[in-house]
């Protein structure tokens, strides 16, 4: 269950990172073609990693929301009922 929020948060997180994530994978799966694997395992890799860069990317948003909340809570006294 996500909000408008946090989608476009992850999109930020997706954004932020996406050179660096794409050369990697592009790099890898040059690298797994230059040593002749299977076109199958190639295309394979490169769709994993692009879910896992989506995934990350969803992760990350998650945990700098919960890193907010858990800094803007600190006024809060230690044993409030949650």
């Amino acid at each position: 269950m996500t909000t408008a929020g946090t989608r476009s948060e992850m999109w930020e997180q997706y954004r932020k990172t996406l050179v660096a994530t794409q050369l990697f994978v592009l790099s890898i799966c040059g690298l797994l073609i230059y040593t002749h694997a299977p076109f199958t395992s190639v295309a394979l890799f490169f769709v994993v990693m692009q879910l896992a860069a989506l995934i990350g990317a969803r992760w990350a948003a998650r945990l700098r929301r919960k890193i907010a909340e858990s800094k803007s809570d600190q006024d809060d006294l230690p044993l409030r009922p949650r």
